[in-house]
């Protein structure tokens, strides 16, 4: 089989023309199923085994307090199934920098040498994001694409002793019937990073036993509990104590409407034509793409917006009204 293929390949009278078929059959497909890498050589040999995969079809599970690196994943762009990282000693995850989407749960558990998610740039797309019981883990910073969450139970970010920022999430606009549970996370202050979820994505909250949790007055949070959405929010700092005491901190009435509720792009994802939708007697004036980096790319005055020549990616759009101005997360497809 495959090892005796690699021992043909050192001997001088192995016939050429039959190895590169045999090669091809063995080892340019990846393995049917789910797969657990349980040791750093199982890890180290993934790409010598299957050399042509970048698309699993099952659940990669990697699971074993030896595993320092994912240096042998380095081809694989999606995974179908779910991504199960836990009990390791990753410092981050270079190997799958070439990890663009998980079709189930993105979950990380109990890897203690973890300390932020670096590596993880080209990531765009999972179904559940779970962050759990990562000791050392200080912020989700790496993930710098991660644009849609799927399913409800979406985002869970639970007993993760140093975590102090969950910042790198902003990038996330689509999450429909969203479940955001943040909990038993000491350290953690704010909730920055949640901002860029629509509140008519949100369907459930649950921000319990924070601590140091002092700043959750983000608007889409207070718009929800405004509306009477439905979540469970106790023992965290003052500021975050209850709704409450969060919707005491949005200085929000009846009479002030913030922009944001008066101003939709539609659809997100977009692959040719981005609408702008604004409430009666709001007036649009300019609406500006910029490029992730900050380039711009187009500034319109138009309520309908041809971006089909565009690349697919996440792209910012500033939407400048006699009201105010707002800028929102985009992804093109």
């Amino acid at each position: 089989m495959c090892i005796l293929n690699k021992k043909f390949l050192n001997e001088k009278n192995s016939t050429s023309y039959c190895i590169p078929i045999c090669l091809f059959y063995e080892f340019g497909q990846c393995p049917a199923g789910s797969i657990t890498l349980s040791t750093q050589d199982e890890v180290d040999d993934f790409v010598l085994a299957y050399p042509g995969c970048t698309a699993l079809l099952g659940n990669l599970i990697i699971d074993g307090n030896d595993i320092t690196n994912f240096k042998g994943l380095s081809g694989i762009i999606s995974i179908d199934g779910s991504l199960r990282v836990r009990n390791t000693q990753i410092l981050d995850f270079m190997g799958l920098e070439f990890l663009e989407s998980v079709g189930g749960t993105f979950d990380l558990i109990n890897n203690n040498a973890l300390i932020a998610l670096s590596g993880l740039d080209l990531l765009v797309s999972v179904n559940r994001f779970f962050v759990r019981q990562n000791t050392n883990l200080k912020s989700l910073d790496g993930m710098d694409s991660l644009a849609i969450i799927v399913e409800q139970e979406s985002i869970i970010i639970v007993d993760n002793g140093s975590l102090i920022s969950i910042n790198a999430l902003s990038t996330v606009v689509n999450c429909p019937n969203c479940s955001i549970e943040i909990n038993s996370n000491p350290n953690l202050t704010n909730l920055e990073g949640l901002e860029n979820i629509p509140h008519t994505d949100i369907f459930y909250l649950r921000f319990v036993d924070n601590p140091n949790l002092v700043v959750c007055n983000l608007q889409n949070i207070c718009t929800f509990l405004s509306d009477g959405g439905d979540h469970m929010i106790e023992n965290n700092a003052s500021g975050c104590s209850s709704a409450a005491k969060i919707l005491a901190n949005c200085f929000f009435s009846i009479s002030e409407v913030s922009i944001d509720s008066l101003l939709r792009l539609t659809p997100n994802p977009v692959s040719e034509i981005l609408q702008i939708h604004t409430s009666e007697g709001v007036i649009l004036q300019e609406a500006t793409i910029y490029s992730i980096l900050g380039e711009k790319l187009l500034t319109t005055s138009d309520k309908s917006i041809d971006v089909s020549s565009f690349s697919e990616g996440l792209y910012l759009v500033t939407v400048q009204t006699d009201r105010g101005t707002i800028t929102r997360k985009i992804i093109k497809k």
